[in-house]
């Protein structure tokens, strides 16, 4: 007998420009219709920061901004997902300085806070690289998913904040 869970959640992450959201999202569809792991789309193309079971108002924060434009070239394998990330220095200060700022996150399976875009679970999928972002905005959602055997079976998120980054 499988065991259904719904689990809610409010998810703050970075989004990209428009144009890099929709290259990615064509890549995140690719390897959804291949292997139907839907953890890649319960969120649009975004680099989760922080995760909690309580709202978060965006208001209440002084949210630094990165000037310098991005460079997403690397690929990486984390918790069997296959990532697009940037090794750039700024990058990776500018994110840790963010998850510093949102206080402890905590632990989910399906949604975790990394530097970089989740793509899916195919680590061979051709993209073409670099993709270059200067365009950022942080956005909180309100999650609530239903998994069954440890895979998520149906999701509804709502944007319920959003902050340009500039």
């Amino acid at each position: 007998m499988s065991m259904k869970t719904t689990v809610n959640l409010y998810v703050l992450a970075l989004s990209p420009s428009l144009a890099m959201s929709e290259d990615l999202n064509v890549i995140i569809d690719q390897l959804y219709k291949r292997d139907h792991v839907a953890d890649a789309l319960i969120l649009p193309p975004s680099i989760v920061v922080n995760i909690s079971k309580e709202y978060i108002n965006l208001t209440t924060y002084s949210v630094p901004f990165l000037s310098t434009p991005v460079d997403f070239s690397q690929r990486e394998t984390i918790h069997e997902m296959s990532i697009l990330t940037s090794h750039s220095p700024e990058f990776l200060t500018w994110f840790h300085s963010l998850r510093k700022l949102f206080s402890q996150s905590i632990e989910n399976r399906h949604i975790f806070p990394y530097p970089g875009f989740l793509l899916g679970m195919d680590s061979t999928t051709r993209i073409s690289l670099p993709m270059t972002n200067s365009d950022w905005r942080i956005i909180l959602y309100n999650i609530t998913y239903n998994e069954e055997d440890d895979k998520v079976v149906s999701f509804q998120r709502e944007k319920l904040q959003e902050v340009h980054l500039r």
